[in-house]
């Protein structure tokens, strides 16, 4: 619209102004650097996540979680099933809003039925937050964290599952001749019991030598954990070349199928997985390096490399207590209690199983030993114990 305007001004100044040929093409040269200025400006303004064909959120107060994208050719909303809840989101610049938690052993997932932006032929980019809830010792099998996956005819447009005892992580597909994956250590790529913001990129192109055809036939496949590319262990049927895995001689017309893409499980059947999970996107193309680093500061927000350093310092140990010089408190009377031990500092409080009416921490408290002065009030039970914490 501002272009227009500008163009009418000059028809309208051209109107009335005997002008030179060079003038006129001087004008015409600053209303392309104009309009040049202006499409840069709206390039550099637009988000990465605003090309998102599907947007799930989970801010909602119940029920589906409802596809936010702007674009797309169909609401993508998904259904949340088997009793999975919304809690309060534990994830970087989500300050207010939801997650959705799921539990594996209630079989829990999230299914979003089939349509054209899930399809994908040629490109595909996922992104989410998630927390794996398994311990490192769990052996119960793969569980799956996303898929589009038909095992009926054995067809995988795209996925990801892991193992947690074998520390194994797979960015995979199914052309219908068998599973090819790109894997990776799990706990390069998510973890355990930490927040973390993943992105997965399927490209269908011609990977370089040793593949000795130049068809595009193969599958690029990145994947990245807060935003940075993580280096692959292996490809299972294709090569590694650096941060990239080449799936190779992918029968690529046989990847789209017509099933659910399923959050949280393999299939709506098996692979469960218990973990929290927010903030859902899909792309219809492959992510550059540069868009996945932009994306994840626009969804974690643009302090999250201070939290994540914070979140990273060792904590402090707990308090190891040696002894007491006191084995309770009397009623209505102030008592100093010695204790001793380690790591007592830097903020001693005394929890007893019934309310302290005064504790008063004495100078000289050392890492070593403290004394409190207790005072419990004049009515109430006797307290039998007291611990610091």
């Amino acid at each position: 619209m501002s272009n227009h305007r500008s163009t009418c001004r000059l028809i309208d100044w051209l109107k009335f102004r005997p002008v030179s040929a060079l003038t006129i093409l001087a004008a015409i040269l600053a209303l392309a650097d104009l309009s040049k200025d202006q499409s840069a400006r709206a390039d550099e303004s637009a988000t990465v996540r605003s090309q998102a064909i599907v947007s799930l959120t989970f801010d909602e107060a119940a029920g589906d979680a409802l596809d936010s994208a702007a674009v797309g050719a169909a609401k993508d909303n998904a259904a949340i099933l088997n009793g999975a809840t919304r809690v309060k989101s534990p994830f970087w610049g989500q300050s207010g809003k939801k997650a959705v938690v799921l539990d594996a052993a209630a079989k829990q997932f999230l299914q979003i039925a089939d349509s054209p932006d899930i399809d994908r032929p040629d490109a595909v980019s996922v992104s989410m937050f998630i927390v794996n809830l398994h311990p490192a010792s769990d052996a119960a099998g793969y569980h799956g964290l996303f898929a589009k996956r038909d095992d009926t005819k054995q067809i995988t447009n795209y996925g990801i599952n892991y193992a947690n005892n074998t520390d194994l992580f797979q960015v995979y597909l199914n052309d219908g001749a068998g599973f090819k994956s790109g894997t990776y250590s799990l706990n390069a790529a998510i973890g355990h019991r930490k927040p973390v913001f993943i992105t997965a990129v399927f490209q269908v192109g011609d990977a370089p030598p040793p593949d000795a055809d130049e068809d595009k036939d193969d599958v690029l496949i990145r994947f990245y954990s807060n935003g940075q590319p993580v280096k692959p262990k292996a490809a299972m049927g294709g090569i590694v070349v650096e941060n990239d895995v080449w799936l190779t001689d992918v029968k690529v017309a046989n990847l789209v199928n017509d099933v659910p893409l399923t959050l949280g499980s393999s299939t709506p059947g098996i692979e469960h997985a218990s973990c929290v999970i927010d903030e859902f996107s899909l792309f219809p193309k492959a992510l550059s390096h540069e868009e996945v680093a932009k994306l994840f500061v626009e969804v974690a927000g643009p302090d999250v490399t201070a939290q994540i350093a914070d979140e990273g310092r060792p904590l402090p140990a707990g308090p190891e207590i040696a002894s007491l010089s006191l084995s309770g408190i009397t009623r209505g009377q102030t008592s100093v209690l010695a204790i001793s031990g380690k790591n007592l500092l830097p903020e001693p409080v005394l929890v007893s199983s019934v309310p302290i009416e005064k504790q008063v921490l004495r100078p000289g408290a050392t890492a070593e030993r403290v004394e409190f002065e207790i005072t419990q009030g004049a009515k109430g039970p006797q307290a039998e114990a007291v611990r610091p914490v």
